[in-house]
């Protein structure tokens, strides 16, 4: 027993070899950095340059700081005993602007792979160097471990990033990574290799949602709130199949009295939340059990064409526009919606969708199929909640604006009805006397145009 024991332990040391092997070998033509690297340690987060350091051919003179560079460079991974995943990253500008939020990890590979956000928190950094522990991510016990990161998203930088239109939120932007690490464990340790990956990269886009009557209840009505993602990638995709997006959610409740907003609240914002759409799946609005409910239904993936066709009754101008030069629309999520009361005292209810990206595109394009990792930013619809103080001043002076016209136009008349009635009187004689100039401008006119004839007649 003993020796089939050995036999099998040398069989899958053996095994485990080649695998390992065979993977780092197929890494190396493309990028091979830090082949050998040890645990991270557990018990106290080590720094970032004692970690890195491990590595025989690491030169922190390849990191110099660059004053207003924001971008951002995966120079390492790392696994520890406790199965946390650290990050390591090259930030030349060494600045505190750069505040590093989620990154966006597929554990699978090729037709596998599925990408997912995870929170980063800080550790510690020296010069341009950080380290970062990535939350709640569950890792494999696989001999071969894959960590595919398509991007990483830090905190929009005013002043450094583009401004969103005016009915859209920018919270955070992407950092375009596009590598795949793999993790290779060979008697007890631990050998890492990098690869670069082919990722998609959004180039425009613009939320929203379709507001759908869903039919009465009680004494209120209830609707349902579709809310989608426009976007265009420079990629050519004749065929978009499925499609993951990431977005946070939270409650909205508004109370009116006599139509004045008086107080909006907000439930807690949920967790990172993901669902997958695909083009083969419909939805539609719920009217089960109410009155004069319609039914509309829609495709979870649409082409812009068929959106809008779909749409033209529902949308204003505004995401019209937004929306009419954009490519493809993943409808991806839809909410309730419900208003109850009457004109003294309302209140609706609503889910906001905050923080909306798109993670993986699986894509058809001259008969091939592809399943990227997409690089996109957190982006929601502009709620615009007016605070209900401002809102009373607003209609207040509207009401100010109507009443002060009309007293206007009540002065105006008071002032000239008194002229008018006394040039009543005069109107006759003032008629008279503009007849009688306007029969001698006449005769004048005349006795001009009558010349030539006076002339041949006197011939």
């Amino acid at each position: 027993m003993k020796s089939r024991k050995k036999i099998n332990q040398s069989i899958f040391f053996i095994v485990s070899f080649i695998l390992c092997l065979a993977t780092l070998l197929m890494s190396l033509p493309v990028n091979f950095v830090n082949s050998l690297m040890t645990h991270a340690d557990t018990d106290v987060y080590s720094s970032v340059i004692d970690d890195l350091q491990k590595d025989e051919n690491f030169d922190i003179d390849n990191f110099p700081e660059i004053e207003n560079d924001y971008s951002v460079k995966v120079v390492q991974v790392a696994e520890n005993s406790d199965n946390d995943l650290f990050v390591y990253t090259y930030q030349p500008s060494a600045s505190d602007k750069v505040k590093l939020t989620t990154i966006s990890i597929s554990q699978g590979i090729n037709d596998n792979a599925s990408w997912s956000l995870y929170n980063l928190t800080f550790l510690n950094s020296e010069n341009t160097l950080y380290k970062y522990k990535v939350e709640d991510i569950e890792l494999l016990t696989d001999v071969v471990r894959y960590y595919d990161i398509s991007e990483i998203h830090r905190e929009f930088i005013n002043g450094v990033d583009k401004e969103p239109d005016e009915n859209q939120v920018v919270d955070e932007v992407p950092v375009v990574v596009g590598q795949r690490w793999t993790a290779c464990t060979l008697n007890n340790e631990v050998y890492y290799s990098c690869n670069e990956t082919e990722v998609i990269e959004i180039s425009e886009k613009y939320t929203g949602y379709v507001h759908y009557d869903d039919g009465f209840w009680g004494l209120g009505v209830k609707y349902s709130d579709n809310h989608y993602i426009a976007f265009s990638t420079e990629r050519d995709i004749e065929r978009l199949i499925e499609a993951d997006v990431s977005f946070v959610t939270r409650s909205k409740e508004v109370n009116y009295s006599f139509g004045i907003k008086i107080s909006t609240n907000y439930g807690e914002e949920s967790p990172l939340q993901k669902v997958t759409v695909s083009a083969e799946k419909s939805e539609s609005n719920s009217t089960d059990g109410l009155l004069f409910g319609h039914k509309y239904t829609w495709r979870e993936i649409e082409s812009v064409d068929d959106f809008l066709l779909g749409t033209s009754s529902k949308l204003s101008d505004e995401d019209r526009e937004g929306v009419m030069d954009k490519q493809w629309v993943l409808r991806f999520l839809t909410t309730p919606y419900s208003s109850t009361g009457d004109y003294k005292v309302k209140q609706e209810k609503s889910t906001e969708v905050l923080k909306e990206t798109i993670l993986r595109l699986k894509f058809e394009t001259d008969g091939v199929t592809y399943n990227l990792g997409v690089v996109d930013n957190k982006q929601n619809p502009d709620y615009k909640d007016t605070d209900w103080l401002q809102e009373l001043i607003d209609k207040v002076l509207n009401v100010l604006k109507i009443v002060g016209f009309a007293v206007l136009g009540l002065v105006l008349v008071a002032c000239f009805v008194p002229i008018i009635i006394a040039v009543i009187p005069f109107i006759p004689k003032i008629f008279i006397g503009v007849g009688q100039v306007v029969l001698f401008i006449g005769k004048g006119i005349w006795w001009v145009i009558t010349i030539p004839a006076r002339l041949i007649s006197r011939d």
